[in-house]
């Protein structure tokens, strides 16, 4: 008698930000206008800053106030208004002059406005016949909004011929914070969230395989290393997954036959399986030549494997019997609470094809299997190996 193997294989092994608002149900708080007249646009702003939004509409002569000075609210004072509302104002050229006061040449040239916190695109608007107004220099400031008016040449309430140029230096705004860029190639991602908390806004924008940073350390940012950035900027990276196994994550049960027998193979990495009942059929071919008698389908040895790559072994196992043109016997009963794997009984006659199932009862949870079985290939050719069950929705 010549005996074959038939074999299954399985080996396993193992994200501008946006910020966003809360809304409130809370009533604005009312507070009483106060009165700004008499006080200059920086004064009002340093002072109220926190109370009104301040806004130049331009200048005009006041018998009352002098040059420079607020002489005219769009609210009066002692009116309710909600914080944080807008408030126009104009600044005083201070009294009008009579016209014996100036040359006649002076007379006729117009006065330069008080340009002082007028939005630039405003304030070039507004005086567009009467003035130029250019840019000469940014400056920071934590009173004067970013694009508006801090300071001009000539100042306010001086002649200038019609059609002459203001130069006005504009504020950039409240000075932002900078910092050199980290290197944060091959720090744990997680880590570094923590390192720069408050610095920096590490955003996770992509992942992917690595075979040199450890799984879970960044791989790249989107900000170059010592480059300078804003402090509380988003920065995106891309972590690392660790070493991409060079095995195949999943392949679906196959079988060939060779002079030593069959081989089926199965693998799924991915996670682990807990199939149960009948999962595989064996289909052998009894040969036309094949004698009566009873013949054993030996289980040879079973190897098993969860998803870790830890070996697993059944409790117990049952080979399985083809009965050619002679008395069937029942197939064993499996037994109770215990880890099974064993094949079924069949029969048949010379030139039949015969199913035996493999069965499987308590499955801890596989990722791969490998199975032998001894059989006379005298008797039997394995013609076909499938799928079962549970087992088959895997596929």
């Amino acid at each position: 008698m010549r005996k074959g193997s038939f074999t299954a294989i399985i080996a396993a092994s193992a994200v501008l930000l946006c910020g966003c608002g809360e809304m409130s149900d809370k009533k604005s708080k009312t507070v009483k206008m106060p009165d700004l007249c008499g006080m200059t646009f920086d004064e009002a702003v340093e002072e109220y800053d926190d109370l009104l939004t301040i806004k130049n509409s331009g200048d005009e002569y006041s018998a009352k106030f002098d040059e420079g000075e607020i002489c005219y609210q769009s609210v009066d004072e002692g009116e309710k208004i909600e914080e944080g509302e807008r408030v126009r104002v104009k600044i005083s050229l201070g009294k009008e002059p009579d016209k014996d006061d100036t040359s006649e040449t002076d007379s006729k040239k117009p006065r330069v406005p008080d340009l002082s916190g007028m939005d630039f695109l405003d304030a070039r608007s507004k005086y567009s016949d009467s003035f130029k107004i250019e840019v000469q220099g940014y400056e920071y400031s934590d009173i004067v909004e970013e694009q508006c008016v801090i300071a001009q040449e000539p100042a306010s309430g001086k002649r200038l011929e019609k059609g002459g140029t203001i130069y006005v230096t504009l504020s950039k705004g409240k000075k932002v914070e900078e910092m050199q860029m980290p290197d944060l190639r091959g720090i744990d991602y997680e880590t570094a969230c923590e390192l720069y908390e408050g610095k920096l806004r590490l955003v996770k924008a992509a992942e992917e395989y690595s075979d040199s940073v450890p799984k879970g350390a960044i791989i790249k940012q989107s900000v170059k290393a010592f480059e300078t950035v804003k402090k509380g900027e988003k920065v995106g990276v891309k972590v690392s997954l660790g070493k991409k196994n060079s095995t195949i994550n999943k392949v679906p049960l196959t079988f060939s036959e060779d002079e030593d027998g069959c081989v089926a193979f199965w693998v799924n990495i991915a996670e682990e399986e807990n199939f149960n009942g009948e999962i595989i059929d064996f289909v052998f071919k009894v040969k036309d030549s094949a004698p009566s008698g009873e013949y054993s389908i030996i289980l040879d040895s079973v190897d098993l494997s969860d998803f870790n790559g830890s070996p697993l072994s059944p409790d117990e196992t049952c080979d399985g019997k083809i009965f050619v043109s002679a008395e069937a016997k029942d197939t064993p009963e499996i037994p109770e609470g215990i880890f099974f794997m064993g094949l079924d009984y069949g029969t048949a006659v010379p030139g039949d094809e015969v199913v035996l199932h493999l069965r499987m009862q308590n499955n801890p949870g596989l990722a791969g299997l490998l199975v032998r079985l001894s059989y006379d290939m005298d008797i039997f050719e394995c013609v076909e190996v499938n799928a079962a069950g549970e087992f088959a929705a895997l596929q």
